[in-house]
């Protein structure tokens, strides 16, 4: 789906290191993140349903290194990185390290599949990296979480429709009205919605480049 929908089923985040980093040390901790963060472990087993399987091995996962000279432009990076497709059959996510004229890291950046995790997780998985780094643990000491139950699990419980329903429950009986049918490959973007003016997210971008 990645693949189909260029790249729509991913999230590009980036991280800026407070205090800039000696790559060895924070390769460890992403090590760290690995062992300890079962879905950063994951990668799609194809059967009779999708299923994640977290048997990934760290050094599978891809990290890039670069050299910057000069200030890093997001949105072209951001555009950048949004074209390298993960496979998901492989891994679930990519990092890049960016590194300043010292050779030490200045910037993060993570691609992952947003259905294994989603920003907010990003977030947490960067806040227990910030704490591994000031701590004196080491890698070998820590185990890994447990895999949760997917939350469609609980859904029957609930009162809801069961797990087993939730995937197809729309299948047939659902459709959006149209003016006028047609086939998918002959349809027509005919309406744009913004939650904000353009001019609005526009002078936004600027302040915010202005506080960088």
């Amino acid at each position: 789906m990645t693949r189909l929908s260029h790249g729509g089923m991913q999230l590009v985040s980036f991280i800026k290191v407070c205090k800039p980093l000696e790559v060895e040390p924070l390769r460890k901790g992403l090590a760290y993140l690995h062992r300890r963060h079962p879905l950063l472990r994951a990668r799609v087993q194809r059967g009779v349903k999708l299923r994640w399987v977290c048997d990934v091995n760290f050094k599978d996962i891809p990290i890039q290194t670069c050299q910057i000279t000069t200030k890093l432009n997001l949105e072209d990076e951001f555009e950048n990185r949004g074209m390298n497709y993960l496979d998901s059959e492989s891994y679930v996510y990519s990092i890049k390290l960016y590194l300043n004229k010292k050779g030490l890291v200045e910037w993060i950046s993570v691609i992952n599949i947003h259905a294994a995790f989603d920003g907010r997780s990003t977030m947490t998985i960067f806040s227990d990296l910030d704490k591994f780094l000031r701590s004196r643990t080491k890698l070998e000491q820590d185990k890994s979480l447990p895999l949760q139950e997917s939350i469609a699990t609980q859904l029957e419980a609930a009162g809801y429709f069961g797990e087993g329903e939730i995937e197809h429950k729309n299948i047939g009986d659902f459709s959006w009205p149209v003016e006028k049918q047609a086939l998918s490959h002959e349809r027509r973007a005919c309406a744009i919605s913004y939650s904000m003016p353009p001019e609005n997210i526009g002078a936004l971008a600027q302040w915010g480049k202005k506080m960088e």
